[in-house]
């Protein structure tokens, strides 16, 4: 498993959650709030919680807001405990030498300011390379990272032309731009690139990565993917759901009365999940949205829904609305499986996803991808192959997987049913990683033989 550090994390630059009580945190992993959407969007995205979050991670340090969150910064970090708080040195590009800040180094580290007085070091960048892992010493990163001209000429044509897998990735959503992908992945995977003379054009999401980069803890951004949790209302009971245990004491939708408030938020550069534990269809938010999508220049909205509801008539009024992604939560391909889970019909649900593909296509709503999803646990994942399957039968664009996050809770997280007991922490895949491996590898393969989009949603490094 890939080894991760906290100055890594780039969610508090890019990542907002609204819930039902319109407190925002700033990742999906944390329940802490870092102020509410009531006081204004500028006031939670460059208050005095979030810049100092930024603050604390660009030092790679652990801000409390994270403390006992399931982050995989976090969760990831303790299980290399020898070297917490130190870099990971194993994968330097070059950006590396620009990160590294030499005098915060120095002033924090006397002696290493004292050797190179004396002749016996060049510089302090050399000893953070050699000595920092396993001496820990502290560091930071410069506010004088790279360039602003090297994401201003970052030629994302070229880049596309020369890596089609990224074009792709892009096309089903997976990624907003080719400088995402580079900055992300393509630079530990020693990609190539090239800067064009022409200026290329910086979008919100570039600038978002590009104040990252430049270390800045006030930023002139939006967030360039924002969740709401429209209602914590739901139809179904699945386990690993907070539903499952009975973990929500106060179900409400959000007030209709949100939406005025977090429009600025909303544009054509900016992903808007509508999640949380709910089914959207039943609540009245979702609808406001779906009947003034056109109004507001129908911007990448995105829902997973349990497809329980779902008739011609509702198929017919939302991709009328042209929203962006529909993504069928299954979580499995046999009544078995999705009985224990889901506790319904599955039959009934893939008749229902028929009748929207069916709608889709007879009407050209081609802007709608639609998609069947899986949170991967030791219950389900055999049947990973035949999810694979099931999603090319039933005609969707893709499959959407993802692993179960852990929470501060997950360790009490029990469901029993009738003849199954649902334990979080035995589920969860990181306890079998050969398992999970081994399959992900399979359905991968498969889809690429049926031509189905495949995708881990925030993939980690994980295959595990």
């Amino acid at each position: 498993m890939k080894k991760f550090e906290v100055r890594e994390c780039v969610y508090p630059w890019m990542w907002l959650n609204i819930d039902t009580d319109c407190e925002a945190t700033p990742c999906r992993y944390t329940g802490k709030t870092i102020g509410n959407i009531d006081d204004g969007v500028e006031a939670v995205w460059n208050g005095p919680l979030i810049r100092q979050l930024r603050e604390f991670i660009l030092e790679n340090r652990i801000h409390p807001i994270c403390q006992d969150s399931g982050c995989p910064y976090i969760c990831n970090r303790r299980q290399y405990s020898s070297s917490a708080n130190q870099p990971d040195l194993s994968q330097n590009d070059f950006l590396t030498a620009h990160l590294f800040d030499e005098h915060y180094y120095l002033f924090n580290n006397t002696d290493v300011a004292r050797s190179i007085n004396e002749g016996t070091l060049p510089d302090g960048f050399t000893h953070f390379t050699q000595f920092c892992q396993s001496e820990k010493r502290k560091y930071r990163y410069t506010k004088q990272i790279i360039d602003y001209e090297f994401i201003h000429g970052f030629d994302d044509e070229w880049y596309l032309s020369k890596y089609p897998d990224v074009a792709i990735a892009i096309d089903n959503r997976l990624l907003n731009n080719a400088f995402e992908h580079f900055f992300i992945h393509g630079r530990f995977e020693k990609r190539q690139y090239r800067l064009s003379t022409r200026p290329q054009k910086v979008d919100n999401h570039k600038l978002s990565m590009m104040e990252y980069i430049q270390s800045k803890t006030h930023v002139e951004s939006l967030p360039t993917v924002v969740v709401i949790e429209i209602s914590n209302i739901c139809n179904l009971k699945c386990v690993m759901c907070s539903h499952g245990p009975g973990l929500i004491k106060n179900p409400k939708h959000l007030p209709e009365t949100v939406f005025e408030k977090i429009r600025p938020l909303v544009n054509p550069e900016t992903r808007i999940v509508l999640g949380g534990a709910n089914e959207p269809l039943m609540s009245r938010f979702f609808w406001k949205i779906i009947n003034e999508s056109e109004k507001l220049g129908n911007p990448l909205f995105r829902i997973n829904t349990n497809g329980v509801l779902w008739n011609k008539k509702i198929a017919k009024l939302i991709l009328k609305s042209q929203l962006s992604e529909i993504s069928f939560s299954l979580d499995a391909c046999t009544q078995d499986t999705y009985g224990k889970i889901r506790g319904w019909n599955l039959s009934k649900v893939l008749n229902n996803i028929k009748q929207v593909v069916k709608y889709r296509d007879k009407y050209q709503y081609r802007k709608t991808k639609l998609y069947i999803n899986m949170t991967l646990m030791q219950e389900n994942i055999r049947e990973l192959v035949s999810f694979v399957e099931l999603a090319h039968q039933l005609g969707v664009d893709g499959v959407r997987v993802c692993h179960l996050d852990l929470f501060s809770d997950s360790k009490d997280w029990v469901v029993r049913k009738k003849d199954w007991t649902f334990n979080y922490m035995e589920q969860i895949l990181s306890n079998n990683p050969e398992l999970s491996n081994l399959y992900i590898a399979q359905a991968r393969r498969r889809a690429g033989e049926l031509c189905v989009d495949f995708g881990i949603e925030d993939d980690r490094g994980i295959i595990l």
